[in-house]
């Protein structure tokens, strides 16, 4: 009766106090991973239907916000002819809204992340000479270059007030995102 209600896990009585939390942290483990496929289907969904760059941008965000934890998200392209990212939407800053980073600055992880068109999951910030603050300054910070046929056209970032806030799985699903 219980499996036809959907439950998948149960506890044989009289159990153990491991034996509850194990199949507790299973139970959560499972149900992020629900929220995390969900967020990928929409995502694909959203993009199948829509041509707009900007309603996908926001999407993407809408999306990052539903399973990440963050204090900054932004989404940015490069403008070639001005060889510079600039940003096209962004979550909980502002002044990210208007910034423009040149492609050539030895500044700036997403910066970098552009140019060498690889992931970069920067722990610690205080530890990346790289790191420039916009707004307000954040411990640490995750930039996924977006690509289209292996070239580089932007970069998804999100960015913590927490030292180590993005975990291996945090960074895959970005990359997936992205």
């Amino acid at each position: 009766y219980a499996e036809s209600l959907g439950v998948d896990v149960y506890l044989n009585k009289p159990f153990r106090m491991d034996n509850l939390q194990s199949t507790v942290k299973r139970a959560l483990e499972k149900q992020h991973m629900t929220r995390r496929l969900a967020a990928i289907y929409d995502l694909n969904r959203e993009m199948a239907l829509s041509l707009d760059v900007n309603q996908v941008a926001t999407t993407v965000l809408d999306i990052v916000k539903r399973v990440l934890e963050f204090s900054v998200c932004g989404l940015w392209l490069i403008d070639a002819e001005q060889h510079e990212l600039y940003c096209l939407a962004a979550y909980g800053s502002q002044e990210q809204d208007a910034a423009r980073f040149p492609l050539d600055s030895e500044r700036g992880i997403i910066v970098a992340a552009a140019r060498s068109g690889e992931t970069l999951h920067i722990p610690d910030t205080r530890q990346d000479y790289r790191y420039m603050p916009v707004g307000t300054t954040n411990r640490s910070e995750l930039a996924v270059p977006l690509q289209v046929k292996g070239r580089a056209v932007g970069v998804l970032n999100v960015e913590s007030a927490e030292a180590n806030a993005f975990s291996p799985a945090d960074v895959q699903l970005f990359s997936i995102l992205a």
